[in-house]
């Protein structure tokens, strides 16, 4: 046992080779089928809780600290959770699969997501816009304009192509 070797190091007796495409994929399936054939999963977890993660995490990795941020979140088990780009360190298909999680795990409750990037508008109930920090504009996810639209929201939200401010009791109906 090489103690500055990771488990999986130690499983394989040194490093896999990563250069065929799918072989890490391979390996972890086949390390995870010896790994639940020797009845290990239970040890290996204990010995990864055990694992020193330096202040503050500093040894995770972004994704790594993001997944975990969200999961802290998720096991609070809150009415509403609100996400400002709380994916974005992801790749997109990661995102998609995380996402779809965390709607299944909010299923009854509020999720409010802030995101830069339109692609996901159709998936919610309602759609809100903002624009230097002010709601400008909502819309239900049944009238919801296509990608790109975004613009033409903002010349129908107020005549003369102004931009219109919500007020408080505005903004708490949106909400």
């Amino acid at each position: 046992y090489n103690a500055s070797s990771s488990i999986v190091d130690n499983i394989l007796f040194g490093k896999a080779d990563s250069h065929k495409a799918g072989g890490t994929a391979q390996i972890g399936r086949m390390v995870a089928a010896v790994v639940d054939e020797l009845n290990l999963r239970d040890d290996i977890i204990l010995a990864g809780l055990e694992y020193e993660i330096g202040t503050g995490g500093a040894r995770f990795t972004a994704v790594q600290r993001q997944k975990i941020a969200v999961a802290r979140c998720l096991v609070k088990r809150p009415d509403i959770l609100i996400m400002h780009e709380a994916l974005s360190s992801l790749d997109l298909p990661a995102q998609d699969r995380v996402l779809a999680n965390i709607r299944n795990e909010m299923e009854g409750r509020s999720l409010i997501l802030f995101e830069s990037k339109e692609n996901r508008r159709r998936e919610f109930a309602t759609i809100l816009h903002m624009d230097q920090g002010r709601f400008i504009n909502h819309e239900d996810s049944k009238q919801a304009s296509g990608p790109g639209d975004l613009a033409a929201d903002h010349q129908a939200a107020a005549p003369g192509g102004t931009t219109h401010t919500v007020g408080l009791d505005e903004m708490a109906n949106m909400l």
